[in-house]
C-alpha cells in the first residue's frame, strides 16, 4: 500500500486489505483510509468481508453471485432495502435468492422497470 501511495494517485482500488488484521489494526486501517478520502479527496474502493467497521464507509456496494450489483447506497439504506438489523444476514439473503434483490435495487433505481 505504501508503495501505491507515493505515486499519489486518485483512485485506490484494494481488495481484502484488512485480512488477517487485529481488530485494532483493522480499525486503525480504515480510519486512515477514510482520513484519505475525507481530507486528501481519495476514491477508495475495496473489497472486504469483514464488517466491524463498515459505518466508516460512505457507500457500500453488494454484489450477488455472478457479479450482479443487488445493491448500492449507504449503510442505512442498505438495512432498510434488505430489511436487516445486522448486514451479516445480508449475505445468507443475497446466497439465497440474488435475483430477487438484482430485481429489487434494478426497480428502486429505474421505477419503469
Amino acid at each position: 500500500m505504501a508503495a501505491e501511495l507515493i505515486s499519489d494517485p486518485a483512485i485506490l482500488f484494494m481488495d481484502e486489505p484488512t485480512s488477517g488484521l487485529d481488530p485494532e489494526s483493522d480499525m486503525n486501517l480504515i480510519k486512515y483510509l477514510k482520513k484519505l478520502a475525507s481530507t486528501e479527496g481519495k476514491t477508495i474502493i475495496l473489497i472486504t468481508h469483514t464488517l466491524q467497521n463498515i459505518h466508516a464507509f460512505d457507500k457500500i456496494i453488494f454484489l450477488g453471485y455472478g457479479g450482479y450489483l443487488t445493491f448500492f447506497g449507504t449503510l442505512n439504506e442498505s438495512l432498510e432495502f434488505f430489511e436487516v438489523d445486522n448486514l451479516v444476514d445480508v449475505y445468507e439473503k443475497i446466497s439465497k435468492e440474488p435475483q430477487v434483490y438484482v430485481r429489487k435495487y434494478a426497480q428502486r433505481c429505474l421505477p419503469s422497470i
